[in-house]
């Protein structure tokens, strides 16, 4: 479930494809990949969103790669094929403050496209000892993008070494374990991550 920055609520599904309301007009939609139109969803097995600073929406398919839907023209365009993602099961994307595209996938670590899709690098996770498994992005009011994993616990990108560090916590009753799954990443209001 993702609302954009006009208040329209997106909601991907599993075989399919995305549903959305709209509640200023009263509307429901539903959008499909049709095999025979090439400006339609990638794929009907949504799993994340994000928006660009455009008001295009990108979303992340599990078997398919990434489509982005124009709201102007209500158009899709499936700027990042499966050929430029480290991994056809993507499970999320990110759209920074930077104007850069995250991709996370899992088995193939996390891509990073500039949002034209031109795909930029590859991050994997041969450091940790484990596969490139990422479940969620998120970048923090601080412009920080972080990772969620399944078996590598929470990281961060480090700009100045332009890399992903693994954060580990071993002060607090809960810690965070450098195996941990994370499967989703909030900031709230008062900037605490979640």
């Amino acid at each position: 479930l993702y609302q954009d920055n006009i208040g329209i609520f997106w909601i991907g599904t599993y075989n399919h494809g995305i549903c959305f309301i709209d509640e200023r007009i009263e509307k429901f939609e539903v959008h499909q990949r049709n095999p025979f139109d090439k400006k339609t969803l990638v794929n009907n097995n949504v799993v994340g969103f994000s928006e660009d600073s455009q008001g295009n929406l990108w979303i992340a398919t599990d078997g398919g790669g990434i489509s982005s839907f124009d709201t102007h023209t209500r158009m899709f365009t499936n700027k990042i094929q499966n050929s430029g993602i480290s991994s056809k099961a993507v499970m999320d994307v990110l759209c920074d403050s930077k104007e850069r595209i995250w991709v996370a996938s899992w088995g193939g670590g996390i891509d990073l496209f500039d949002n034209s899709g031109k795909r930029i690098r590859n991050y994997q996770l041969e450091a940790f000892n484990r596969p490139g498994n990422i479940f969620c992005l998120m970048e923090d009011n601080n412009g920080n993008i972080w990772a969620g994993t399944g078996r590598n616990g929470l990281l961060v990108y480090e700009p100045e070494n332009d890399r992903f560090k693994k954060i580990v916590d071993t002060t607090s009753k809960t810690q965070l374990t450098s195996d941990a799954f994370v499967m989703a990443l909030y900031q709230d209001s008062e900037n605490t991550l979640w």
